[in-house]
């Protein structure tokens, strides 16, 4: 890729994930992608946070 610029992010604590919280096996969450984990767990807050 051409244009990109020379930083990037990074993810703290990408490991950190209860797998069984949100009943997915240890398989499937190692694989999981980093991005999709925080999805996860932000749609969950959300949802918790909106209340009745």
């Amino acid at each position: 890729f051409t244009g990109l610029p020379p930083r990037s992010g990074k993810v703290k604590n990408a490991d950190n994930f209860d797998a069984q919280f949100f009943q997915i096996d240890d398989d499937s969450a190692d694989s999981t992608d980093p991005q999709l984990r925080i999805f996860y767990e932000v749609v969950y807050e959300a949802i918790i946070d909106a209340g009745d």
